[in-house]
């Protein structure tokens, strides 16, 4: 299953699995799933372009936004298992930055 990723309808979809897909051919980028790349701190990242311009975003976030409800407006997106390549969206939640440090 996968839906698109708001603020990049049309261009971007997450998957159930933890996949970012891009939904267009360019010049530069193929349809299909993207290559994710590992932070310092090993999350995963992609980059993603709208308008001509690149952002570099969570693969977590990108999955938590498209398939997660957050009627609360948190801001946090914690991995269940603390494991931040497990970007599956069961293994994702909302969550405060007080919750997710462990307070």
């Amino acid at each position: 299953m996968r839906k698109e990723i708001p603020g990049y309808e049309g261009l971007y979809a997450a998957s159930a699995d933890g996949t970012i897909l891009s939904l267009q051919t360019t010049r530069s980028r193929r349809q299909g799933p993207l290559k994710p790349y590992r932070n310092e701190a090993g999350y995963l990242r992609v980059n993603l372009f709208k308008n001509g311009k690149m952002r570099h975003e969570y693969v977590h976030r990108l999955v938590a936004k498209a398939f997660l409800p957050n009627p609360e407006g948190l801001a946090v997106v914690n991995h269940k298992d603390a494991d931040p390549t497990n970007n599956r969206v069961e293994n994702l939640e909302w969550c405060d930055q007080k919750y997710n440090i462990g307070e």
